[in-house]
C-alpha cells in the first residue's frame, strides 16, 4: 500500500516536472515571437524613415518620381511578401506545436489512471517533445536574427537606390541647364547680330 502511494506520488511529481518544462518553453515561444513582431513593426519603420528622408530632394524633381514609386513598391512588396510567408510558416509550426502539447497533455491524464509503464512512457514522450521545442526555440531565434540582418540589407539598400537616383537626376538637370544656358546665350547673338 505505501509502495503504491510513493508510485503515484513519483508519477504526478514527474508529470508536473514535465508541465512545468512545457509551460516553460510556451512562453519563451511567446516572448520570442513577440520581439520578431516588435523587430518587424521596427524594420518597417526604418524603412519608412529612410524613404521620408529622400522624400523631398524627389519632390523636387518630379519626372522621376514614379520610376523611384514603382522600385519602393516592388521591394515593399517584395518585403511584405516574405514577411507574410515567414509568419505562415511560424504560425503552422505554432499550430502543430499546440496540438501536440494538447495530445501530450490528453495522454498525460490517461496516464496517470493506466499506471507505472505508462506513466514511464508519457514522461519519455514528454522529454522528447521538450527537446523538439527546445529546437523550434532555436529556430525561431536564428529566423528572428536573419529577418533583422535582410531589413538591415533592404533599409540600404532602399537608401543606397534613393541616393543614386538623386545624384543622377541632380547631374541631368545640371546637364539641361548648361544646354539652355548655350541656347540662350546663341539666342541673344542672333538677336543682337
Amino acid at each position: 500500500m505505501a509502495t503504491n502511494r510513493k508510485t503515484q506520488e513519483t508519477t504526478v511529481q514527474s508529470s508536473s516536472n514535465a508541465d512545468r518544462q512545457v509551460r516553460y518553453l510556451k512562453e519563451t515561444i511567446s516572448a520570442l515571437r513577440d520581439r520578431l513582431e516588435t523587430y518587424q513593426f521596427e524594420k518597417n519603420k526604418a524603412v519608412q524613415a529612410a524613404v521620408a528622408a529622400s522624400s523631398g530632394e524627389i519632390e523636387q524633381l518630379k519626372t522621376t518620381t514614379q520610376a523611384l514609386r514603382d522600385t519602393l513598391e516592388e521591394l515593399n512588396f517584395q518585403r511584405n511578401k516574405d514577411v507574410q510567408q515567414t509568419r505562415a510558416d511560424s504560425q503552422d509550426e505554432i499550430e502543430q506545436l499546440r496540438k501536440t502539447i494538447q495530445a501530450m497533455r490528453d495522454e498525460t491524464e490517461s496516464v496517470r489512471f493506466e499506471g507505472d509503464k505508462k506513466t514511464q512512457k508519457a514522461v519519455a514522450t514528454a522529454s522528447d517533445e521538450i527537446r523538439q521545442l527546445r529546437e523550434t526555440v532555436q529556430s525561431l531565434r536564428d529566423e528572428m536574427e536573419s529577418e533583422r540582418f535582410e531589413g538591415q540589407q533592404k533599409v540600404q539598400k532602399t537608401f543606397a537606390d534613393s541616393s543614386n537616383e538623386i545624384k543622377l537626376l541632380k547631374d541631368s538637370v545640371s546637364a539641361l541647364r548648361d544646354q539652355l544656358d548655350v541656347l540662350r546665350t546663341g539666342h541673344e547673338d542672333k538677336l543682337s547680330g
